[in-house]
């Protein structure tokens, strides 16, 4: 779980430079900028986003 929670800020740090809002909740994250919102449940999308 460890493992996953520093994965996820990591992604988190990458996509704030790319210009993302990043909020993790406890159930999902969302990220956004100025074309609009995306709300996922899941790392993969965070990572294609940021990919």
């Amino acid at each position: 779980m460890k493992k996953i929670i520093t994965e996820l800020k990591e992604l988190a740090k990458l996509a704030k430079k790319k210009g993302y809002a990043v909020e993790i909740k406890s159930d999902h994250i969302i990220a956004s900028n100025n074309n609009g919102t995306i709300r996922t449940g899941s790392m993969t999308t965070l990572k294609k986003l940021v990919g």
